[in-house]
């Protein structure tokens, strides 16, 4: 255990009281966990061994204070999960869902920010702050760094989606994976 990888977890309550936990963590799949962030749109092959399934949810998730911060409130994530057939968290999983709100816009996954390769000349673009996702620090660093750019409101939208296609997920805990698009059956 001394060597292995501990996700650690800091809680503030209404309160004020703080508490702290290390639980055990996959192992990154790359020294450098933002490495993937310069992949240009098709994943290579050692990296085709660690993709990640990303579902498109079937039900919107509005925008609110619980989708804008880092909170233990997480219905409407725990009901994406379930309506994709994905376990709740913490139980280990190799797929996510991918969120939208109700005007159709691309939000974020149930636990990661998320990129799509996109414009021309063709670069990794997140959903702008203001459609309800995360402004997560890993998603604040990678745009700091010109790694991705923010998409302007209304440019990523679940219509454009495209059965197969590549994404770019990223948060603090496993820095960058790519992930593919699994659209619902029609």
């Amino acid at each position: 255990m001394q060597d292995a990888p501990l996700k650690i977890r800091i809680l503030l309550d209404y309160s004020n009281t703080i508490s702290a936990a290390a639980t055990l963590a996959d192992p990154l799949p790359s020294p450098d966990p933002m490495s993937v962030s310069w992949v240009a749109g098709k994943p290579t092959e050692p990296m085709m061994r660690t993709l990640l399934d990303i579902r498109l949810d079937t039900c919107p998730t509005s925008p609110s204070l619980f989708t804008r911060t880092k909170t233990t409130h997480r219905l409407e994530y725990t009901a994406a999960r379930a309506r994709m057939s994905i376990p709740p968290l913490p139980a280990p999983s190799n797929a996510d869902v991918l969120l939208y709100n109700p005007s159709g816009e691309i939000t974020e996954t149930s636990i990661r920010n998320v990129a799509f390769w996109r414009r021309a000349p063709p670069q990794w673009v997140t959903p702008h702050a203001e459609v309800g996702c995360l402004p997560g620090v890993m998603r604040r660093w990678l745009l700091e760094q010109g790694r991705i750019v923010e998409a302007q409101v209304g440019e990523l939208v679940k219509d454009d989606l495209v059965e197969g296609e590549y994404i770019l997920t990223f948060n603090g805990v496993e820095g960058c994976r790519i992930g593919r698009i699994a659209l619902p059956s029609r």
